[in-house]
Order: C-alpha cells, then sequence, then structure tokens
C-alpha cells in the first residue's frame, strides 16, 4: 500500500526491504529524530497507526501535506508531515466492479560463483601468487600444494572435521573405518564422517532463489441514493518471494 506513495510528491520518500508483504518506510521531511519518523496518516477523517492493512483499490483520493499548514491543523502530532486518505463511497445505481492481475518476479542478474573446479584453481594461483618462490601452503581438499607444479586435484571423498580429501582406492577412505550414518550419534571410534566430494559444485544462487508468481484479485459491490449510500469490497493478494519458502498472502 504504501509503495503507491512513491514519486507522487516531491520530497517523499518510500523505501522498502524488497520482502514480500514487508511496510516501507515513509519519509516526508527525511529524518527528524532517531527515534519517530513516520508521518501522520488520517483515513476518513480518523488517524490511524498504519495504512499497510488498507486496499489500495478503496482509496479515492491521497493528499501529502509536509509544509507548515499541516502542522496547523494536526498539530504536534504532523511534525513528520500528513498523509491524508479518502476512501471510496457508493454512488448512483447499484455497480459491481472485478478487477485482477497476475505476474512473475524473477532475478534478472545473478552473482557468477564459482565452481569446484575454479574454488580450487583460485586457491592455487592464490598461494602461487602469493609465494613466487614456488613453494605454497597446501591447497587441503584439492590436495595439492608440494611445490610450484602441484595442480589442484579435486577429491573424491571429503574428511568431515578436517581439511583433507581422499581419491578412490585411498586406504584411508575405506567405508569401514568412519561413520557413514549421518543420524549415528553413538561415542565409539568411528569418530569421524567421510562423504562423496560434490565434484560438479553447488550453484547456491539458482538454489535459494526462483520465479515467483503474484496475483491479485479485487471485487466490490457499491451504490447509492440520496439517503444513503454503500460499498462493500474484498480484495485477495497472494504473492512468493523471490527467495524460496518466503511470500505474503492477504485477504482486505
Amino acid at each position: 500500500m504504501e509503495t503507491l506513495l512513491q514519486g507522487k510528491a516531491s520530497g517523499v520518500t518510500v523505501g522498502t526491504s524488497g520482502v514480500p508483504g514487508a511496510g516501507a518506510s515513509i519519509r516526508i521531511r527525511g529524518f527528524t529524530t532517531f527515534q519517530q519518523n513516520e508521518p501522520l496518516y488520517v483515513v476518513d477523517g480518523a488517524r490511524v497507526g498504519s495504512i499497510s492493512d488498507l486496499n489500495p483499490n478503496d482509496i479515492e483520493s491521497l493528499q501529502v501535506l509536509k509544509d507548515a499548514s499541516s502542522a496547523a491543523a494536526y498539530g504536534a502530532a504532523a511534525a513528520n508531515g500528513v498523509i491524508i486518505i479518502t476512501t471510496k463511497r457508493g454512488k448512483g445505481k447499484p455497480k459491481v466492479t472485478y478487477d485482477a492481475y497476475y505476474g512473475v518476479q524473477s532475478l534478472t542478474k545473478q552473482f557468477d560463483l564459482l565452481n569446484t573446479e575454479e574454488y580450487g584453481r583460485y586457491l592455487y594461483l592464490l598461494q602461487k601468487g602469493a609465494n613466487p618462490s614456488g613453494k605454497f601452503f597446501n591447497l587441503g581438499q584439492y590436495n595439492g600444494g608440494k611445490d610450484s607444479t602441484d595442480a589442484p586435484v579435486i577429491p573424491e571423498y571429503i574428511l568431515a572435521g578436517t581439511s583433507s580429501g581422499l581419491q578412490a582406492g585411498d586406504p584411508a577412505a575405506d567405508p569401514s573405518k568412519y561413520k557413514l550414518d549421518l543420524n549415528d550419534v553413538s561415542n565409539d571410534e568411528k569418530t569421524y564422517l567421510i562423504v562423496k566430494a560434490n565434484k560438479a559444485g553447488t550453484d547456491w544462487m539458482k538454489e535459494v532463489t526462483q520465479t515467483a508468481p503474484m496475483q491479485s484479485h479485487n471485487i466490490s459491490v457499491s451504490g447509492g441514493s440520496e439517503t444513503g449510500n454503500y460499498l462493500l469490497g474484498l480484495g485477495y493478494y497472494n504473492q512468493d518471494g523471490i527467495v524460496v519458502y518466503t511470500g505474503y498472502k492477504s485477504t482486505l
């Protein structure tokens, strides 16, 4: 809801974390204190603490007061500006209105991450560059480091809790010497866990993001005459987050 104010008036800034359903931060006169900087919200003449739960389709008009005139009408509560909202009223013959939209969000630019082989090469060049004499530290799980001609080698297995990488056929990779069950917490001589190495690597940006759909549906029934008017509205909003397992759903 608050994002509707972005660009509507000069001097009004709207910031959001981008998390689905997270409220926006509205600043009309910048940061005046280290505590309360939110403007005063007035909806149909009543002061409210937030407009996050207000259906945007129910708004008839929106006005931003940011100069001395706002303080004159609302006193000290208007120190950070005032946002005045008037909601719709029914009029004329009974009318049913329905509007909806559907869209998707996606991460357009992702980090170009190193895969397993590229990361090993990076460690190799890093240590080689730091030691021009030709001697550098061991490459740990990549089994390198004897001299400057040793290229990184992707291991078949990794000894958990250490930086040791093992190849297939290595006596140290004998499964009988290690715990293979991740749920085995017994205290015995098999205190180390040997795991099969992920030689292809994992693109974590791809794993934690997704193409996220979003949809909105709003229906209203309105009407009015000289003796009275009415408007009944119902809104449904559902947004999945670009980061997996995040999202926001609301009924207004």
